[in-house]
């Protein structure tokens, strides 16, 4: 009988999901979610996350830093996650740029509309799955 542990194969470290909100004023915001594959069972562990537009080159930014613990501590097994709010920027393409330690990855995302609706992977394949919610694709 062998007892070694097996580890599943795990083809992306992160899956970042970008979806449609309001701020409490009311205003469209682009929202970005980033959640680790890795699933954490001690603490439900938040994600160091910076996102920021840059509009004159069409360009959004996010870095993924390291982990934290949240001030309280709830006991949970799932990923590691973070999330940013930007001001939905208007209808077009936009270039992003995902940077983690010292890999990047790039992908376009269409907004239209006021939410977004399509992201085109990189050939390359890399470090992270980029999908839209399925609430921003109605």
């Amino acid at each position: 009988m062998n007892d070694e542990r097996v580890e599943p194969k795990v083809e992306h470290e992160y899956i970042v999901t970008f979806s449609a909100g309001a701020s409490e004023a009311g205003q469209q915001q682009l929202m970005v979610h980033v959640m680790t594959t890795r699933e954490f069972t001690s603490y439900a562990y938040t994600l160091g996350l910076t996102a920021r537009f840059d509009l004159g080159r069409t360009k959004l930014s996010i870095e993924v830093g390291g982990l934290s613990i949240p001030t309280m501590m709830m006991p949970a097994a799932k990923g590691a996650f973070g999330e940013r709010a930007l001001l939905m920027p208007p209808d077009g393409s936009y270039d992003v740029e995902l940077t983690r330690r010292s890999s990047q990855q790039r992908v376009v995302l269409d907004v239209q509309g006021g939410r977004p609706v399509n992201v085109s992977e990189s050939a390359e394949g890399g470090f992270a799955l980029f999908r839209i919610a399925p609430s921003s694709q109605e």
